[in-house]
């Protein structure tokens, strides 16, 4: 039997819904697909399909087709008072966004008034947008508890894989806001661009590994957010050299979400698994002996 459930708190505030951890072990089933004839209804009881993925094929960005160059040069034009901050976070000279910056790469950047990048508070203290918070863990807690699992298949199959990826990322997440306002609203677009780019030169900062954000805007739709993402941070990551180490979606699970991840670790397999085992047992033989030796030595003594 599984072992109980432990519950640990997501971000930093003790007011926002409790995370179960245990959903994140594959020994935690809720919906299952059996072989067994006339047992169940394949993807649990309502035989709802899984839910888009919010990683991977699923969040390429949309099928524009658009002139690279001519969307750099764009981009890099339209946002001149960002060019410190887009210099500080490219490591190699040769960076596409290189040609369209005046100034050397790499450095600190500083947080003043007037500068447009902010340092923001990890988790807002307004309780109107910890509600929302508290809302959208809700729901990512349980479509994770809504995804299917094949128990028939022994070791990790494709469902174990999507459920542990999807739980990964979840956990990694620290820093959480909210902007409230409509798609159309371009003082929301401002604030979305200010957001997105605090977040990952904050993130870049501090250069920890499985760490990340969660913007939530419950009035923005979902299509004009991906496109959003795909022209204002995935690409221009891409020109600054450094998309690989972000990952970045949009999505909806209840409020639509761009979500920011820095430095995600892969998952290990079985195979790895096991050897890890493997050495730690060795590991614990080899220091048995060696307390065995000086427990020996201590005696003749």
């Amino acid at each position: 039997s599984p072992a109980p459930d432990k519950e640990v708190t997501v971000g930093f505030s003790p007011s926002f819904p409790f995370i179960n951890k245990s959903i994140l072990c594959t020994n935690h089933r809720k919906n299952t697909i059996t072989s067994l004839s006339g047992a169940g209804d394949g993807f649990g009881a309502s035989s709802s399909l899984p839910e888009e993925k919010t990683f991977g094929e699923d969040q390429i960005r949309p099928n524009d087709i658009i002139d690279s160059e001519g969307a750099m040069s764009e981009f890099f034009n339209s946002n001149v008072e960002w060019s410190p901050l887009f210099l500080s976070m490219i490591d190699d000279k040769s960076a596409p966004a290189m040609s369209f910056l005046d100034g050397d790469h790499g450095g600190e950047i500083e947080f003043q008034d007037l500068s447009p990048w902010k340092q923001l508070e990890p988790i807002p203290k307004d309780e109107s947008k910890t509600a929302v918070i508290a809302e959208w863990l809700d729901k990512v807690q349980l479509s994770l508890l809504d995804m299917p699992v094949d128990e028939t298949v022994p070791g990790q199959d494709d469902l174990d894989m999507n459920f542990i990826e999807e739980g990964k990322r979840i956990l990694a997440i620290s820093r959480f806001h909210v902007l409230e306002s409509k798609s159309a609203d371009i003082k929301l677009r401002d604030e979305l661009f200010m957001t997105c780019w605090s977040e990952l030169a904050e993130l870049r900062r501090a250069d920890e590994a499985d760490t990340g954000s969660i913007i939530l805007l419950p009035e923005y739709d979902i299509g004009d957010l991906r496109r959003f993402a795909d022209m204002n941070v995935m690409r221009p990551l891409e020109w600054l050299g450094i998309s690989g180490n972000f990952e970045i979606s949009a999505f909806k699970k209840g409020v639509a979400a761009i979500r920011i991840l820095h430095g995600l670790s892969d998952i290990p397999t079985d195979e790895v698994l096991a050897e890890r085992e493997i050495e730690a047992q060795k590991a614990y033989e080899e220091s048995e002996k060696e307390t065995d030796g000086l427990e020996e030595t201590d005696i003749l003594e």
